[in-house]
């Protein structure tokens, strides 16, 4: 028979196996106030293509390793999927690319199916956007302790 600490101890180990066995990310997803969500909790080389309105309100996020830093770039161009040796992901975007916003993960996900910590941030389209402007965004961070490039998100104004 178990004793009761160590089988506390057995369950704590289990459960938290358990809760840092879910996603990992990086991943970055963007959420228009039109109703499109896009993105992933996942490193991977997949583009995801929305349509931003002019006046829409977006709030774009990354996620990934609570405390881990991170940068996210802005590109008129896009390229196929670029793996890099010991990174997660690939590179999407090609230059000239801009750096929009760098910071740490500091803000607790809600939930334990994802990545653990993430940062967002809000933006409108202005309203004098050109039509036909393409952008697409990637960003960077660490996901269970390795860096990672994330998906991308490539917004389009009709």
């Amino acid at each position: 028979m178990m004793r009761p600490t160590l089988l506390a101890l057995y369950a704590a180990l289990v459960t938290t196996t358990l809760a840092t066995a879910q996603f990992s990310g990086p991943g970055l997803g963007w959420s228009g106030s039109s109703g499109t969500d896009v993105g992933s909790m996942l490193p991977d080389c997949t583009d995801y293509p929305v349509q931003a309105q002019q006046g829409e309100m977006i709030t774009m996020r990354i996620m990934g390793d609570l405390g881990s830093p991170y940068a996210v770039a802005l590109s008129p161009n896009q390229t196929p999927c670029t793996p890099i040796p010991g990174f997660g992901g690939g590179f999407l975007i090609s230059g000239p690319v801009v750096t929009l916003r760098v910071g740490t993960l500091t803000d607790i996900v809600p939930c334990l199916a994802c990545p653990e910590a993430w940062a967002q941030w809000s933006f409108t389209i202005p309203i004098s956007t050109p039509s036909g402007l393409r952008v697409s965004f990637q960003g960077i961070a660490l996901g269970w302790g390795v860096a990672a490039l994330t998906n991308s998100v490539t917004a389009s104004v009709p």
